[in-house]
């Protein structure tokens, strides 16, 4: 792969996203440490490129080049139809959708499934981004600048 690229064209990729809903145990494993939750508080999956934020809905999350991906990433490295996270359970996983120039977490190739944990290094062709896991009261319903 090239040098990793943190900003992208985003011209074709306007987006609305949604938010994960309540948090149904008390104690969730994030991927680095149990985090204790109150009765109703919201943990919400986000994906972080350059200083755009997606809240990743729960089920699939589709991203690559496609505008009618959730997370919509306008750069040549980037495949239509490159990986896909589908949240489920309190947890998110990754699998790459045999991508032109694949997918990596923490600098590992991804062939098959990968389990992501909150602050997970991802890169989508030569695009970082960054899996962030948020806990606290309504996220925004749209992609954050």
């Amino acid at each position: 792969m090239h040098a990793a690229r943190t900003g992208a064209a985003w011209a074709d990729c306007a987006r609305v996203t949604i938010q994960s809903g309540p948090v149904a145990s008390e104690n969730v494993d994030v991927g680095i440490r149990p985090v204790q939750l109150k009765a109703g508080s919201t943990m919400v999956f986000t994906l972080r490129i350059g200083h755009r934020r997606f809240v990743l809905a729960p089920g699939i999350n589709s991203i690559g080049r496609d505008p009618l991906s959730t997370v919509c990433i306008s750069d040549s490295s980037v495949s239509r139809a490159h990986a896909r996270i589908t949240v489920e359970g309190g947890q998110a996983r990754l699998e790459d959708l045999h991508s032109k120039n694949g997918t990596t977490v923490q600098g590992e190739v991804v062939s098959g499934v990968s389990m992501l944990r909150d602050g997970d290094q991802i890169e989508f062709g030569d695009v970082k981004s960054w899996f962030i896991v948020e806990l606290g009261g309504e996220p925004p319903t749209t992609t954050q600048l």
